[in-house]
């Protein structure tokens, strides 16, 4: 589960960092939330997983979130990309 978390966590501080043209050192995250403190600019995303497993082991690992709410945030227009 840190693993799914971090990969979220990363996910989120990439995206914020391209649509905002800053370098991503510069963002921190305290929750949920990406922030950029010199813009003041928030992000954030509920995310869920869906594990999978074989034999006592995790097989797979899916990972969902609302698109729609996270590019609303971003100012990424539906059908942009």
């Amino acid at each position: 589960m840190r693993r799914a978390a971090a990969a979220a966590r990363s996910l989120l501080i990439g995206l914020a960092a391209e649509r905002w043209g800053v370098d991503r050192g510069s963002l921190t995250v305290a929750g949920r939330k990406v922030a950029h403190a010199a813009t003041g600019r928030t992000l954030g995303a509920l995310f869920s997983g869906i594990y999978e497993f074989e034999d006592g082991k995790i097989a797979s690992f899916h990972l969902y979130f609302d698109q729609a709410e996270l590019f609303t945030q971003l100012g990424i227009a539906a059908g942009s990309m």
